[in-house]
């Protein structure tokens, strides 16, 4: 049963291979020729109802497939959303169709983009310094267990050497939800490595930052996401606050595992007080908004939640162990493949599975949610990785005579 606990502790919080890493293995090197060819073919990605047509086949084939009660998804490209779509259940015994406008998923560690957008915004207006020692920033003391501090970007790329403590990171008791405050200081993890060193996943440095939001706007971590990030862009069907609020929570996926030929819904998953490293829930067509924002240089219309050049330093590679290897940008985890570099995020409950794709090379992005648990596998490997064999694989190798 220890085991059991343990993974599904891991599903909970998006724990596992890195969100890059595995599914880059099965990419090939790219050559500047190679690149130009799949520009050029990847012209098919202008057509949304051929894509829209590969992507029915391709969930419900998986739904079918993996026993999937219902997924969400969204794709965006060239300053509009070229189509968001639902498919199968929201509500299973209340026969209730996903509505990729209406229904709410929960993102889960997707979450962890919002929590360092709003960092950037605060580094943009000078309240913070993504070098700075955060322990500048709080009212507890971060241990000096090693001679280097901690600092914003150590944080934002998961190098912060901390330990990954896995406990405490959800509750099915909505009384069992605390401060982010208490959280943050009662659950502090070892310092294991120096800073800078390795990425090492962890959901306690992006609560962390999370608080140092908190501490620095004066506002809740989720007044400020709302008032900053979502209420700018017109995300009205995306919260961050557990339990939802009462105009949201009807409309909530509810989770599932498959069970003798049908599915059991299970109890809702809640953040403790980890809330800035996963407790959100959106819909297809709000996440469809907030990738354009990414890909718009921060704006969608006359909304803008961040400059151009600060889009571009998150979007950047900051760190990664080997050239050959995927690294990460200011939040975002490389997820390139197939000669086309990517940036994203996966989210993952134990009932959730999601991931967020973008490419900047061709101004387009994907968004996927799905809301059960046989989904776990898809979202770092079979989905993207099917995407991507269709619209961007490598052209054919002419015959040698």
């Amino acid at each position: 049963m220890r085991g059991v606990a343990i993974l599904l502790a891991l599903l909970s919080t998006g724990v596992g291979p890195h969100p890059g890493q595995a599914f880059a293995s099965q990419s090939e090197a790219a050559t500047p020729s190679a690149s130009d060819a799949r520009v050029e073919q990847a012209g098919i990605l202008s057509d949304p109802a051929v894509m829209e047509a590969f992507l029915d086949g391709l969930i419900q084939g998986q739904l079918r497939e993996r026993t999937i009660a219902g997924a969400t998804v969204a794709v965006v490209g060239g300053g509009e959303v070229l189509f968001t779509k639902g498919y199968g259940w929201a509500d299973v015994d209340g026969r209730r169709p996903v509505d990729p406008e209406e229904t709410l998923f929960r993102i889960a560690s997707v979450t962890k983009l919002f929590t360092f957008t709003a960092v950037m915004q605060l580094a943009e207006e000078g309240w913070l310094d993504l070098e700075a020692d955060v322990n500048e920033y709080l009212d507890f003391r971060i241990p000096d267990t090693y001679s280097e501090p901690i600092t914003l970007t150590h944080l934002m790329t998961h190098t912060a050497g901390f330990e990954e403590d896995l406990r405490n990171l959800f509750t099915f008791d909505p009384e069992g939800i605390g401060r982010l405050e208490d959280w943050v200081e009662d659950n502090l993890p070892q310092r294991v490595r120096p800073p800078g060193t390795f990425s090492v996943y962890s959901n306690y440095g992006t609560a962390l930052a999370g608080y140092i939001v908190e501490r620095v706007s004066g506002l809740p971590w989720e007044d400020y996401i709302e008032r900053r990030i979502l209420e700018p862009l017109g995300m009205e069907r995306t919260t961050g606050r557990e339990p939802l609020p009462d105009g949201l929570a009807p409309a909530l996926s509810q989770g599932y595992a498959p069970r003798k030929g049908g599915f059991e819904a299970q109890l809702l998953e809640l953040s403790p007080g980890g809330a800035p490293a996963g407790s959100m829930s959106s819909t297809a067509a709000d996440m469809a908004t907030f990738m354009l924002a990414f890909l718009d240089g921060g704006a969608v219309g006359d909304a803008r939640i961040l400059e151009e050049d600060t889009v571009a330093r998150m979007l950047d590679r900051h760190f990664g162990h080997d050239p050959q290897l995927p690294g990460n940008g200011l939040g975002f985890f490389e997820m390139s493949s197939h000669g086309t570099r990517i940036l994203g995020h996966g989210g993952n409950t134990q009932w959730f599975h999601n991931t967020l794709a973008l490419f900047p090379e061709h101004d387009l992005g994907l968004f996927v949610s799905f809301n059960t648990t046989t989904a776990a596998p898809l979202t770092y490997g079979p989905f993207l990785a099917t995407f991507l064999d269709r619209f961007f694989a490598a052209p054919p190798t002419p015959p040698t005579r």
